[in-house]
């Protein structure tokens, strides 16, 4: 049975189809920070000119897909220079299959991988767009209308909330835990959540942020979402003084079952002094997220593949925090 492709935006949640919020695939896009209804609200802000190309998938009448697509940079399709999303009820938190998926789940999806990325292809030769960018590895046929697929590997790091804090800290790269316990013994640290509100504190947090980068890097109103989704718990901040001084702080961003270190700020001067302003912050941030009931903590990409050694400073030290790896590969499809 031919598939059918429906236009749907996802800008806001009073935009979402009642019948698709209740979906299991639907369900699966929100367990993830990325896809999550709540981030597509910064991310709006911080993208200001992406065109939402999203849309749902039927077979028949039944929901067979969820995709979540806009312009990157005007140049191509993703999802806020993130790849395309496809979520089907067992996908896993990036809209690829769950590695426990059998093999005849998995060419299901292939079977409906592959009817998407025609209408994807379609959607950007109308708009006049370049490339697709997607999450790989995935088994897609090339002949479709790619002159060239470039690979670009990363891997992410992530801790196992279902540890204990013991096991966690055992993960950690030994060379901190000296700076982990001196963090213990002389930082003061605050949560700000949606229980314990604080837009002072907040508001600190983006000072500090702006005198470390030396500007503001992005609009106050992508601050203003950021401290709106901590009042709707959908993120958290955790600040870290020093003497009373404001040293350290990190915004954690929550998906259904995955938190991610969404902004990090330390005391450039402190941290180059080799004190450990920053470490015990984060383990912190990870522990208040297994207290929140989250499976996995997301630390994002630590590498090999970074645009300038700034990045990869800051893919070094996450990747201190924990020995366990995921794939982060994605895939640019340059259209014929």
């Amino acid at each position: 049975m031919p598939y059918t492709f429906v236009p749907w935006q996802n800008q806001s949640e009073d935009r979402v189809p009642s019948e698709v919020v209740g979906s299991a695939h639907y369900l699966a896009s929100q367990r993830g920070f990325l896809y999550h209804q709540a981030y597509s609200k910064y991310n709006q802000a911080y993208f200001d000119r992406a065109r939402d190309f999203s849309f749902l998938v039927y077979e028949g009448e039944s929901l067979a897909a969820i995709v979540f697509a806009n312009t990157v940079r005007n140049e191509g399709i993703g999802y806020f220079n993130a790849p395309v999303g496809v979520f089907m009820p067992s996908s896993g938190v990036r809209g690829t299959p769950a590695i426990s998926e059998s093999s005849d789940a998995l060419s299901g999806f292939d079977e409906i991988y592959k009817s998407i990325l025609a209408h994807l292809i379609e959607i950007a030769r109308k708009e006049k767009l370049k490339h697709i960018l997607l999450r790989e590895p995935l088994e897609v046929s090339s002949s479709l209308a790619f002159s060239k697929i470039r690979i670009v590997e990363n891997v992410e790091g992530w801790c196992d909330l279902n540890e204990s804090e013991e096991d966690l800290l055992r993960h950690m790269r030994k060379s901190y835990r000296s700076l982990i316990n001196w963090g213990r013994r002389s930082l003061d640290l605050q949560l700000v959540s949606s229980a314990k509100p604080d837009k002072e504190a907040f508001m600190a947090f983006k000072a500090l942020h702006i005198e470390v980068a030396g500007r503001q890097t992005r609009s106050d109103q992508t601050w203003q979402l950021q401290y709106e989704a901590i009042c709707e718990n959908h993120s958290y901040l955790i600040l870290a003084r020093l003497e009373g001084r404001l040293v350290a702080g990190n915004l954690i961003v929550c998906g259904n079952d995955e938190a991610y270190y969404g902004v990090g700020v330390n005391d450039r001067e402190l941290f180059h002094d080799k004190k450990g302003i920053g470490h015990w912050p984060l383990v912190a941030a990870i522990f208040e997220a297994k207290r929140r009931g989250h499976k996995t903590f997301n630390l994002g990409n630590v590498g090999p593949t970074f645009e300038n050694e700034k990045e990869r400073d800051i893919g070094f030290f996450k990747k201190g925090f924990t020995d366990r790896m995921q794939s982060a590969n994605t895939a640019l499809f340059e259209i014929r």
